[in-house]
């Protein structure tokens, strides 16, 4: 229980920094003018969001310290963690984003929250 306690604290801390990053371009200084570096900052981060991201998508397609299938938020953390990937923008050797897609499209989900999810990722 500890280690999937973990896994989710490190998927929502992921999920945080990309969406800091989003609203830091959103809200550029007087001007319209960024912080020097901001660019190479933001594109790190995004970056490191990735590969992180991508790491929790297990080779069925599920994200890893996903919710067991009797739970109504089954599927969610498959669907947050692919959202947060397309969000991310394409990258055309990633493996990670179709299995999330496939195991998405096969899923048997009831909770809300994962249906909603699963509809912005297909």
């Amino acid at each position: 229980m500890e280690s999937r306690l973990r896994t989710f604290r490190s998927f929502i801390q992921a999920s945080i920094v990309v969406i800091a990053a989003w609203s830091q371009c959103a809200f550029a200084g007087p001007g319209g003018q960024e912080p020097a570096g901001f660019a190479l900052r933001v594109e790190t981060a995004a970056k490191r969001a990735k590969v992180y991201l991508a790491a929790q998508i297990d080779k069925d397609g599920m994200c890893r310290g996903e919710y067991d299938d009797d739970d109504p938020k089954y599927g969610g953390k498959t669907a947050l963690c692919a959202y947060a990937l397309l969000s991310l923008g394409p990258d055309p050797q990633a493996v990670a984003l179709p299995k999330a897609t496939k195991w998405l499209r096969q899923a048997k989900l009831t909770g809300t929250y994962p249906i909603a999810l699963r509809a912005c990722v297909l």
